[in-house]
């Protein structure tokens, strides 16, 4: 599967600090996306060449603001190789995984 347009803005953003982020646009196809109550987890289906040589949780340095929910976003990396994206509601009321349209919060 392809990541939808919210992963890959998530991605982006986490690249504006961390610019090997942006491999994983290149390199990953989505396995599985999961929802909580408080976000979402997308696994990336495994690559063969590990993009950094250690374990890495890489984090967006901005929030999303969408229908009124602010999320961010942290991309875990074992071993080098990107294995999920979790992207998590800092509301209390938590996220249905649904969007429509969001907006960067800087």
């Amino acid at each position: 599967m392809k990541m939808n347009k919210l992963e890959i803005a998530m991605i982006n953003n986490i690249a504006l600090d961390h610019p090997i982020a942006l491999q994983v646009l290149e390199h990953c196809q989505v396995l599985t996306r999961s929802f909580m109550g408080s976000g979402s987890a997308t696994h990336f289906a495994a690559i063969t060449t590990p993009l950094l040589s250690e374990s890495q949780n890489l984090k967006t340095p901005d929030i999303f603001i969408m229908d009124g929910l602010e999320l961010t976003a942290n991309l875990k990396l074992e071993n080098g190789i990107p294995q999920t994206l979790e992207i998590t509601c800092l509301n209390w009321a938590g996220w249905d995984g649904a969007f429509s349209s969001f907006t960067i919060k800087s």
